[in-house]
């Protein structure tokens, strides 16, 4: 009988560590929820009080592009979609007449006024 009580014992002590175990398990979880909830609430405030340069570089990680420039990209085209194709185009318009602008900012840069009007070539549409 004295050796069944033992096992008996041992058969609660190790239901007891089994227990404190699935305990201590439910505990890491919830610690670590807990730590992530804080951290992603805490890093946009941290990284808010790095100097710009760090905080462009931090969103340009989290965006995933190749560099802080197609990322800013990405992110002006998904918020205003037309907006970034009037950039687009703009872009595209004085790419295309940059010989005629640079000759034209050089001629306004000797008036009086300071403007001179130019004439440049505008490519239609294709949609």
């Amino acid at each position: 009988i004295a050796e069944v009580q033992r096992e008996r014992q041992e058969l609660a002590h190790i239901i007891g560590q089994s227990r404190h175990k699935d305990r201590q398990s439910w505990w890491l979880l919830g610690v670590g929820l807990v730590c992530f909830m804080v951290g992603m609430g805490a890093s946009p405030v941290l990284t808010s009080l790095l100097p710009s340069s760090v905080g462009t570089r931090v969103a340009s990680f989290i965006v995933g592009e190749e560099d802080r420039w197609h990322s800013g990209a990405m992110m002006m085209e998904i918020d205003n979609p037309e907006g970034w194709q009037q950039v687009i185009q703009a872009s595209q318009l004085v790419e295309a007449n940059r010989d005629r602008i640079t000759a034209c900012q050089k001629a306004a840069s000797s008036l009086e006024k300071g403007q001179k009007n130019c004439q440049i070539t505008v490519q239609a549409r294709q949609e």
